[in-house]
């Protein structure tokens, strides 16, 4: 590249789509206003709840709005449940056993043991 010629450098892509910057263009009075009156967290407390229900995350992630194709996923199951207790008794039953054969593998002494 020669001296004269110039890299031209450009803006990253705008992340907010054209409604998305209009509506933030409409609190701009707010904010300079609780900028001046030093109160920017209250207006930030009263802006991300009406930003989000106007622009849900899901909506704008996925280009959908959110479906109930999983609901109920949070919901335990009787046998979902019994088998996770069914595990953990196992593991309960099993614990001395593994404790023991750690030890058995170790070299080292059991801790308390006399020297």
């Amino acid at each position: 590249m020669k001296p004269s010629e110039k890299k031209q450098v450009m803006a990253p892509p705008r992340w907010t789509s054209t409604e998305q910057l209009l509506w933030l263009q409409n609190e701009i009075p707010g904010y300079l206003q609780m900028q001046k009156e030093k109160k920017l967290p209250r207006f930030f407390d009263s802006l991300f709840p009406r930003w989000f229900s106007d622009f849900p995350e899901e909506t704008e992630l996925n280009g959908s709005p959110p479906c109930d194709e999983n609901a109920g996923i949070n919901e335990p199951s009787s046998a979902g449940i019994e088998s996770v207790i069914d595990t953990a008794q196992l593991d309960s039953i099993n614990a001395p056993d593994l404790v023991e054969q750690e030890d058995s593998q170790s070299n080292s002494p059991p801790m308390g043991a006399a020297e």
